[in-house]
């Protein structure tokens, strides 16, 4: 009988399982158009909006991240977390299933469900509320 660790050919004939599909993962941000522009908060619409003021010290905050969804006629629905700052503005283009996995966590954290916009994730990224996301 040998040892996996020191035998190199033990996990050869193993059955190779696919990795899970992470998708914030750069290959899902792969399937992102790259001539997207940033994000214009006059047409795209707000998911959630990190707050501008501390809870606990009641200061100004100095950075955050927002995210969007982009919705045209005739097109799919584009994600984008837009990081701000008080020194620069910077939009990333996410998966609609990274928006959801991200807002999923946002939502069990108490501090920040309430700067969550429910309605509008429910109408447009109705694949939030589904029971078993992967389904």
């Amino acid at each position: 009988m040998t040892n996996d660790s020191t035998n190199p050919d033990a996990g050869r004939n193993r059955e190779r399982q696919p990795p899970a599909q992470n998708p914030c993962s750069d290959e899902a941000l792969l399937r992102i158009p790259d001539n997207l522009p940033g994000i214009d908060p006059a047409t795209d619409i707000l998911l959630f909006r990190s707050s501008r003021y501390s809870l606990y010290t009641f200061e100004p905050i100095k950075r955050g991240t927002d995210i969007y969804v982009r919705i045209k006629p005739d097109r799919p629905a584009h994600c984008f977390l837009r990081h701000w700052s008080e020194q620069q503005d910077i939009c990333t283009p996410v998966s609609e299933e990274c928006a959801i996995r991200i807002l999923r966590g946002l939502a069990s954290i108490p501090e920040t469900i309430m700067y969550m916009e429910f309605e509008n994730i429910l109408h447009f990224l109705p694949g939030y509320f589904k029971k078993n996301f992967w389904d």
